[in-house]
C-alpha cells in the first residue's frame, strides 16, 4: 500500500483481493464482456454476504486512513462489477462522485491490459493511472477528486468496485 497525494489524496494497492475472489470476479467480467454491446454499461451487484464479511472492514480501514472524520458516517457497503463497452458515453464523464459516497475502491480487473483510471485536480488535468490487473485505487471523495475512464479502442473494460455510503 502507498499513499499518494498528487493530484489528491489515494491509496494505489495491488493484489487487493485475495486471488480465488479476483478469479472468480474475472470469470463473471469475462462472460460479460462476451455480451457487452459497445454503446453498454453494465454493472453488476454481488450480494453474497462472504464478500462483505472478507473487504468491508478491509474498506473502512482505508475510510479510517484517507478520511477518519468520515467514518461515524458510514452506512452500507456496496460491491460492484462494472463493464463497460468500446463506445458506452459515460468512459467521457468526467466527475467526482456523489456527496453520499464515502469511500471508492477502484479495482482493475478484466482484460489482461487496458487503461487505468484518469484523476486530476481539475477537469482539465487529468492523467490516467498504469493498469494492472488487481490493482486498487483507493480515495475518499471530495470536491476536487475529479476522474474518468476510457476504454481508447481497447475493447470492454471491467473494474470490481468497492463502495461505502453514508
Amino acid at each position: 500500500m502507498k499513499i499518494h497525494n498528487d493530484p489528491w489524496k489515494h491509496i494505489i494497492e495491488d493484489d487487493f483481493y485475495d486471488n480465488d475472489d479476483f478469479e472468480y470476479f474475472c470469470a463473471l467480467g469475462a462472460k460479460i464482456c462476451k455480451t457487452i454491446k459497445p454503446h453498454e454499461k453494465v454493472i453488476e451487484t454481488q450480494t453474497l454476504d462472504v464478500f462483505k464479511l472478507k473487504y468491508e472492514q478491509k474498506a473502512l480501514n482505508y475510510l479510517q486512513i484517507l478520511a477518519p472524520e468520515k467514518i461515524k458516517l458510514y452506512n452500507r457497503f456496496q460491491l460492484d462489477i462494472q463493464a463497460v463497452g468500446v463506445q458506452e458515453e459515460s468512459q467521457n464523464f468526467i466527475h467526482v462522485d456523489r456527496h453520499d459516497k464515502l469511500l471508492s475502491i477502484v479495482v482493475y480487473g478484466y482484460p489482461d491490459m487496458h487503461i487505468g483510471t484518469h484523476i486530476g485536480k481539475t477537469r482539465e488535468s487529468l492523467k490516467p493511472l498504469e493498469w494492472k490487473q488487481n490493482r486498487a485505487l483507493i480515495f475518499s471523495r471530495s470536491d476536487n477528486t475529479w476522474h474518468s475512464f476510457s476504454t481508447l479502442g481497447l475493447g470492454p473494460r471491467v473494474t470490481f468496485n468497492i463502495n461505502l455510503y453514508r
